[in-house]
């Protein structure tokens, strides 16, 4: 995956969503929002919008203020700051979120296509380690609060067998484990208004064949510290399998 990629994905996104108009009338909660930020979100061009002006509206977008329709204006420059400029602080799980809250599976098909095709780049730079200094984890519940049904992404991470991807495998499943093991659920915070997706995770963690996959890595791979590391998680993710299988009683 190539850094072109992203700037093509993010090209689309620009393509795609060109004709919804900026609304210098936007609507928003005259309580929570001035009209001062208003303007200055209007009035500044949409390729040139800085991280620091866009922030507000990145985290109430819809909810506080504009609609589908606007959040749709400045979704293209919003997804440029969140994958490539660091300044931009939102959360990704908060970001990605506003596809759900814009009903984004229902709009016309160009545009479900445009935004799925820069999740699938923005999760293979995740995996990849390139252009890219988010972890998998953080990256992955984001786009279990965009996505309806996390298969797609999460095969292609068992289907990837570089040390860098297994590396970062073998860290979420370090990040998890204890959590796990205590609560049954996932670290990350963002996953509990998404129980679906979550149990997707959960019921993948524990599929024997990715434990198998870091465990052949970790075998064929050189660095004996990364080794014993994804030897380390191959063994967490067995023992997890065989709890679920046979549940330890109360």
């Amino acid at each position: 995956m190539s850094r072109n990629a992203l700037d093509i994905a993010i090209d689309r996104l620009y393509a795609t969503f060109a004709h919804y108009p900026r609304q210098t009338d936007m609507e928003h909660c005259d309580h929570c929002i001035s009209e001062e930020e208003v303007q200055e979100l209007v009035s500044t061009p949409l390729r040139t919008l800085a991280a620091e002006g866009a922030y507000s509206y990145a985290v109430d977008a819809i909810t506080l203020w504009g609609t589908p329709d606007d959040f749709k204006h400045f979704l293209p420059r919003l997804m440029d700051l969140l994958t490539r400029d660091p300044d931009f602080i939102v959360d990704p799980e908060v970001m990605l979120g506003k596809f759900r809250h814009a009903k984004w599976m229902n709009w016309p098909a160009m545009e479900t296509e445009a935004v799925r095709d820069f999740l699938s780049v923005f999760w293979l730079n995740a995996l990849t380690g390139l252009n890219s200094v988010m972890e998998p984890g953080a990256v992955l519940c984001a786009i279990g609060n965009a996505e309806d049904n996390l298969a797609p992404y999460l095969e292609i991470w068992s289907r990837l067998d570089t040390s860098v991807s297994a590396s970062r495998l073998a860290a979420f499943v370090d990040e998890n484990y204890p959590v796990i093991l205590k609560k049954g659920k996932l670290n990350n915070a963002f996953w509990e208004e998404r129980e679906v997706q979550a149990t997707q995770v959960l019921k993948w963690l524990r599929d024997p064949n990715l434990g198998q996959g870091l465990e052949r890595m970790a075998m064929s791979e050189r660095d004996a510290t990364l080794a014993e590391r994804l030897m380390s998680a191959a063994e967490r993710l067995e023992f997890l399998r065989r709890i679920e299988v046979n549940p330890r009683s109360g």
